[in-house]
């Protein structure tokens, strides 16, 4: 049977697939209700709101997982649980399918991190509301190295590099962080490699 996470991954758009859906309406909801709700529950150096789009297929045994700066498919446990050599696969990135938020990315980590729920649930509820569910999902930050901004895709690894590798006209903005003062209300954490190998020739804060 295929589990949630995988189902929920692969469903995903592609990345030119997702940046189409990213028009002036949808890129000024980011500054409006969304980063309110970010800021009124103090989570915006936790979680930032991420571009729902996938990287290949996984199959039915898979999770994509990150460790240290590559995001690979790793065999799911045998024993179906979160725990693998030692550490903890934890959730990376969720999307809200039908109300409830599904982890579809995950991370290796020495420690099972704690996660603001109730943050995520009303997060959940926002996008709906906004109908923009299928845009945009929550990515948590723990971990996250701002020196490599962007993702590029080789074969079935994800690979996170400086920014400038790739010139700006050539990646579109895939994580958005959000800051408390007015001139930092938004800033772009993570880009995607338009054209990067495996990215379905696919994959910047408005």
């Amino acid at each position: 049977m295929t589990s949630k996470d995988v189902v929920a991954y692969n469903t995903l758009p592609s990345l030119r697939q997702a940046a189409a859906r990213m028009d002036e309406k949808t890129r000024a909801l980011l500054f409006g209700d969304i980063r309110n709700l970010f800021l009124e529950s103090g989570v915006n150096d936790m979680y930032g709101l991420c571009l729902l789009h996938k990287h290949f297929p996984i199959d039915d045994s898979e999770r994509l997982v990150e460790y240290g700066h590559t995001s690979t498919p790793w065999r799911k446990p045998d024993d179906g649980g979160d725990t693998k050599y030692g550490g903890a696969i934890a959730a990376r990135s969720w999307r809200s399918v039908e109300g409830i938020m599904i982890p579809y990315e995950f991370f290796y980590s020495d420690v099972a991190p704690s996660y603001n729920t109730a943050f995520a649930a009303k997060l959940s509820i926002l996008l709906h509301e906004l109908g923009v569910q299928e845009t945009f999902g929550l990515r948590y930050l723990g971990g996250h190295d701002s020196a490599l901004s962007m993702e590029i895709t080789e074969g079935r690894a994800n690979i996170m590099m400086p920014r400038g590798a790739i010139p700006d006209s050539e990646v579109i903005d895939a994580l958005w962080i959000f800051g408390v003062d007015e001139d930092d209300r938004c800033n772009c954490g993570e880009v995607c490699f338009k054209t990067s190998s495996g990215h379905d020739r696919d994959h910047k804060c408005g």
